[in-house]
């Protein structure tokens, strides 16, 4: 082996020799990476004059460059980071003209976990997309051995066993390896801790992860858990329930004369425990953590507020004097993390228009006003890609969204208010509204019964009298329901025991999206459509996978050029003498 290889090129050369794959390591940089096509570069220019101006006027400060950055957990499609951290990268957000790190604090939960922490620990951008785009091959072997009989040597018939003793099927030993020996390979210690990483790069690592024990979300950092390795936080928090093994890690407050254990048991004891699972040793000494995302999977919020922050006067000492009193705000999270946005926080959310995603709609709009819907149809995906790219673009809810919010502009033109009683219209002027729409609003809102049709449905009295009930009436009678529409996300179809289960689990993950997630998040926030590509679709080929960076994209230039530089224009010119 050729020891005089670049950081870089041991790491994906080595990466790939473990795999037994074999690659061409002659490929120049720019055959590597996808490109800017010319609407992107032309859009992420006018980008950075407009930062530029901004500067020069005073309204874009030091206090408001962005230094956090908060990626959302999504499986394989996190691969569309990737286009998102190109653009962040030709901004100059992650680094300088120096190369200097811009970036502070990271954080990430589940499957984000791993991607903050490769970029805390100072793996660049291209390095990471040179290792999941040329070398996904190598990456599909560990999660194919992962998936098999890699730990569990028994395939299938170690799933009982595992799941009693283990309370997983299978015990992730692979990732911590494979994470240990990448800090290898970039000089850095295996066993690096939270701690020693904030001062070696002088940046803050935040993982989520799930605290059965303490039934809450932990967050894993130099100010919460200094001492803590990072491959074990970041392999917590990928620790799926039943599918890996539980994570477990010795508390911080055991007392070794509160809790004895016994340390041995009898015969019937260990018949008793080999059944329910209860026979580990030192189980009062350690607490279980699993997937992060089960209960935080957009922790967006993790960098507002005093509870990770370091400087000397929000330390755990002095904002928790008096002890007795302030210790129960501890349960609620306005008290620990604020209800002000910290403005330099900038989250990375997947979302797609056929999954249940709470800012889907404000984001399918913000991209839409800027760019096409990418249509692309790759022949060759595999069935269940053909399914979801069937599922995405017959999507009745994304059809109709644009039709029905101009739909009730036009309707609130026209509302008749009488007292106290309900509003109203005219009929009449539900007519002159269905003539002021488009033909492809139209032919949206009618359906198939045709303008006759629809005016018998929603005046049945013949009163001239259309209500608010009646209207609704009638687009819950075409499948559309607008009460949703308020709550973020659309109906799920749930046919066989898989969409049981997945939609059991994204209920959970919405409903802690709700708790942790504020409605202002969506001005910080980056949203990357990942059209037909599931979370669980490991066989993604090129076309798929650029598709992916294409939308992380197009995703973050939407972000700045309808959020991000219109929140800057709007406060007021600071001149200098």
């Amino acid at each position: 082996m050729n020891r005089n290889r670049s950081p870089r090129s041991r790491l994906v050369w080595q990466f790939g020799c473990d795999q037994g794959i074999k690659m061409n390591r002659n490929r120049s940089r720019s055959e590597e990476s996808v490109g800017f096509d010319p609407e992107e570069l032309g859009l992420i220019n006018h980008i950075k004059s407009e930062l530029q101006t901004l500067r020069e006027e005073g309204r874009l400060t030091e206090e408001d460059e962005i230094e956090n950055l908060v990626f959302e957990g999504g499986g394989v499609k996190g691969i569309a980071y990737i286009g998102a951290l190109q653009v962040l990268q030709e901004l100059g957000i992650l680094t300088d003209a120096n190369g200097n790190r811009r970036i502070k604090r990271i954080a990430g939960a589940s499957a984000g976990a791993m991607l903050a922490s490769l970029l805390a620990i100072g793996l660049k951008l291209e390095d990471i997309d040179y290792l999941l785009n040329q070398n996904i091959k190598g990456i599909l072997e560990v999660v194919n051995q992962i998936l098999s009989s890699l730990d569990h040597a028994l395939g299938c018939c170690s799933l009982l066993p595992n799941l009693i003793t283990k309370f997983g099927w299978n015990p992730g030993r692979r990732i911590e390896r494979w994470f240990r020996q990448r800090f290898k390979e970039l000089n850095i210690d295996s066993d690096i801790t939270f701690a020693q990483l904030l001062e070696r790069n002088d940046t803050e690592l935040c993982i989520v992860s799930t605290n059965l024990n303490r039934l809450s979300a932990d967050y894993l950092h130099a100010k919460t858990t200094p001492n803590m390795e990072i491959y074990k936080a970041v392999r917590m928090s990928m620790s799926l329930p039943f599918y890996f093994a539980r994570m477990r890690y010795p508390r911080e407050d055991y007392d070794e004369s509160d809790i004895s254990e016994k340390s041995c048991k009898c015969i019937r004891c260990w018949c008793c425990c080999c059944i329910c699972g209860g026979w580990e040793k030192g189980s009062s000494r350690k607490d279980i953590y699993v997937d992060g995302g089960l209960v935080c999977n957009y922790p967006i919020h993790v960098f507002d507020g005093w509870w990770l922050s370091l400087e000397e006067k929000n330390h755990f000492v002095k904002k928790l004097r008096p002890f007795h009193t302030r210790i129960d705000e501890l349960y609620d999270d306005a008290a620990r993390f604020g209800t002000e946005c910290n403005w330099k926080t900038l989250g990375l959310l997947l979302y797609s228009a056929n999954e249940a995603e709470i800012f889907a709609k404000k984001l399918i709009e913000r991209e839409a006003s800027l760019f096409h819907r990418c249509k692309e149809n790759n022949p060759s995906m595999p069935k269940q890609s053909v399914r979801n790219w069937v599922n995405y673009h017959l999507s009745k809810e994304f059809q109709t969204k644009l039709s029905q919010k101009k739909g009730r502009q036009e309707l609130d033109k026209y509302a008749v208010t009488d007292g106290n009683r309900p509003s109203y219209y005219r009929l009449e002027d539900v007519q002159e509204i269905l003539r002021n729409l488009d033909n492809t609003a139209k032919s949206k809102l009618l359906r198939r019964g045709g303008e006759v049709d629809f005016m018998k449905k929603i005046n049945p009295n013949n009163d001239n009298r259309v209500e608010l009930n009646e209207i609704l009436g009638y687009f819950r009678s075409v499948g559309v329901n607008l009460r949703t529409g308020h709550l973020g996300f659309e109906r799920v179809n749930i046919t066989k025991p898989s969409e049981y289960v997945s939609s059991l689990l994204d209920t959970l993950a919405m409903s802690s999206k709700r708790r942790f997630v504020k409605g202002v998040d969506v001005h910080r926030t980056i949203g990357i459509n990942t059209h037909h590509v599931g979370t669980t679709n490991w066989y993604m080929d090129e076309a798929d996978k650029k598709l992916l960076k294409k939308s992380g994209r197009r995703g973050t230039i939407a972000f700045f050029i309808n959020e991000y530089l219109p929140r800057l224009r709007d406060r007021r010119k600071v001149t200098t003498v």
